[in-house]
């Protein structure tokens, strides 16, 4: 654990240089002092359910849910339930697509697809 004093540096270091919110994650990554994990799943690591021992990284948008909740659901339910909604997801964005495209001008759908566009202006 860093001191308040570290703390304090560490913050002035990211306001002054914000290039190493990216750096410092892929030393420790380096260095061995974390393992990456870029998939899905159950993490497993150093500790206990509740000792917050494994540093994560995540992206905008994304999830945690405690130990606890994950033995109570089940990680199968859990994978299911992350797979169908990622396929629901994927299903509405091509609906939302198509439909985008089916109510664009021709002169844009076939833009879209690579082919002329109609000058306006002539």
């Amino acid at each position: 654990m860093l001191s308040s004093d570290e703390e304090m540096i560490l913050e002035n270091a990211m306001q002054q240089f914000p290039e190493l919110l990216n750096i410092i994650p892929k030393m420790l990554v380096a260095t061995g002092g974390t393992k990456e994990f870029t998939g899905e799943g159950e993490v497993e690591g150093p500790g206990t359910g509740t000792s917050d021992s494994v540093p994560a990284m995540l992206s905008d948008g994304e999830f945690v849910i405690t130990a606890k909740a994950v033995k109570q659901i089940g990680v199968d339910k859990l994978r299911k339930m992350m797979k169908k909604a990622e396929d629901d997801y994927d299903k509405d964005m091509n609906i939302q697509e198509e439909q985008q495209m089916e109510s664009a001008p021709s002169d844009v759908m076939s833009a879209a697809y690579g082919g002329l566009l109609n000058n306006p202006y002539k």
